[in-house]
């Protein structure tokens, strides 16, 4: 009798787990996820889309590098302009995992999922950023009995960064120009100084920071005269130290804003 009560206790948690696995909203979210990771392949975010009611809303918490906290909260609209940006550059690919499945609630017409996702961020094939989400979506049944999300919270946290956006300080000099720029460095932002001289040898102008020289056009064209490449083209003094430290730390930084 206790043997038999024990079997019927074991398959009844057997049987609970088996739905738990194949309940609509996991499989909703299992399917989102996997299209993410597509994305590479298929260039088509028209399939995310389709994952979320017209009328879906999103909050979302950022928090980066040496713990900047970002809020906000978007549409549909808003929240679709990353994945068509990662559709429609080859270049970048993100693959999101996920971690833990934290609470799954199902009812007739609503479910609710949160989870644990890691995300790694390659661009041409280099990972530039590993962050973690921690996230909750709810979702819709419609009258064709499809499934799809009506909200979500979201909080990113940046783990790890070696390549995104930089910020460059100058200060100018009789004849010669400082640069103090910021750049991600694994968990924190380091920085580092040049200088930057212009020279005028007759009609030949040129700019040199350390041991690396540009010939700098009057039309503006600046050509790295270690390689013969050219990294730019800008009359402007800034603009065109900021087209030459693009090329020194194009490693570092994906895009440099002068402050």
């Amino acid at each position: 009798m206790k043997t038999t009560f024990l079997i019927s206790i074991v398959l009844a948690f057997f049987y609970t787990n088996v739905q738990a696995q194949n309940e609509p909203i996991q499989e909703l979210f299992s399917a989102y996820i996997k299209d993410v990771n597509d994305l590479y392949d298929t260039n088509d975010p028209s399939k995310i889309e389709s994952y979320f009611l017209p009328e879906f809303k999103a909050n979302e918490t950022y928090v980066g590098l040496e713990s900047k906290i970002r809020r906000r909260t978007i549409n549909l609209e808003e929240f679709l302009v990353g994945f068509r940006g990662l559709a429609s550059d080859e270049s970048i690919d993100a693959n999101v995992s996920i971690d833990d499945i934290n609470y799954v609630s199902q009812g007739k017409s609503q479910g609710t999922i949160s989870a644990t996702l890691s995300l790694d961020l390659k661009i041409k094939e280099k990972t530039i950023e590993k962050s973690i989400f921690s996230v909750t979506m709810v979702a819709l049944k419609s009258d064709n009995d499809n499934w799809r999300f009506i909200h979500s919270d979201q909080i990113q946290t940046i783990e790890e960064r070696t390549s995104g956006n930089c910020l460059c300080y100058f200060y100018e000099r009789k004849g010669s120009y400082a640069t103090q720029l910021f750049y991600p460095n694994g968990i924190d932002y380091q920085s580092v100084f040049n200088d930057f001289r212009i020279v005028e040898t007759g009609s030949e102008r040129k700019i040199v920071t350390g041991n690396r020289e540009f010939s700098w056009a009057p039309i503006g064209k600046i050509v790295s005269i270690e390689n013969d490449t050219e990294v730019g083209a800008s009359q402007d003094t800034e603009e065109a130290i900021i087209l030459i430290l693009n090329e020194l730390y194009k490693e570092q930084c994906t895009n440099i804003y002068p402050k």
